[in-house]
């Protein structure tokens, strides 16, 4: 078939998205909207999709614990070995056309690199990358060092099978827990920051802010291929982030550039 001859003949990406799992939380509702949307452009163009739903460092912790699934989904695909493209996209983001590969030409252009995201807003240093948009090219020679490194770190964070730690947290409305700047990605910025952008090349994507069809801010990356419907505020509360998606993805239906 078509997506044979992609995958197989030329190369082997997935791209993943994960969630806490929690029956009735707001990101796992998050992910059963963007989920199918990303599936199907996986499909089309031949990616490989997977989704993992639940709380990799403590099973039994709690809810925001999930934003650290992101280091061990990287680890456990990264050993099964035989890709090239890690891509990893946060819940509440979705892509918005079935009608074109927009990723094949930054995989084209991000040849070479370890790493393609885009820049954390505010910020220049070369290492402080956005954890909501991140590719990771498993052939590069240091993407072992990179991604093993990051979960060791990531489980040395905290003790998470502490049964108090963690018991004064965000209440449903707010989108996730943070620790200073994007925690999760705490210790992806310290291993890169250690070293120099010669070991750790990143190919930087386009990003900018933008606004959906109701008016509010949200990031676009690739020019509005990829939406991402943050948290950019405090009133901007989480149940009304899932009515955003929903009515952009319908948007982009009833536009034809997705395919249900």
């Amino acid at each position: 078939s078509y997506r044979q001859i992609i995958v197989i003949g030329y190369m082997r990406n997935i791209i993943i998205q994960t969630s806490d799992g929690v029956n009735g939380s707001p990101h796992l509702k998050m992910l059963d909207l963007t989920a199918p949307i990303v599936e199907k452009y996986s499909d089309i163009f031949g990616y490989e999709y997977y989704r993992w739903d639940g709380i990799k460092v403590n099973p039994n912790g709690k809810r925001w614990f999930a934003i650290y699934n992101k280091a061990f989904l990287f680890d456990e695909i990264y050993k099964r070995g035989g890709y090239d493209w890690i891509i990893l996209l946060d819940c509440d983001s979705f892509i918005s056309t079935h009608k074109i590969d927009f990723l094949k030409n930054t995989l084209d252009s991000a040849s070479g690199k370890l790493v393609a995201s885009t820049m954390v807003g505010g910020h220049d240093e070369w290492w402080c990358i956005d954890g909501n948009t991140i590719f990771i090219n498993v052939k590069h020679e240091n993407s072992q060092l990179l991604i093993e490194n990051w979960l060791d770190r990531t489980l040395k964070m905290y003790d998470w099978d502490d049964p108090l730690f963690g018991l004064v947290g965000p209440g449903d409305n707010v989108a996730h827990y943070t620790v200073g700047l994007d925690n999760e990605m705490v210790p992806f910025h310290n291993i890169l920051a250690e070293f120099d952008s010669n070991k750790f090349p990143i190919h930087y994507m386009n990003r900018k802010s933008g606004y959906n069809e109701d008016g509010h801010e949200i990031s676009l990356v690739f020019d509005d291929y990829i939406r991402h419907y943050g948290r950019y505020n405090e009133t901007y509360l989480i149940e009304e982030r899932i009515e955003q998606i929903k009515r952009g993805i319908d948007f982009f239906i009833d536009k034809g550039d997705l395919i249900i």
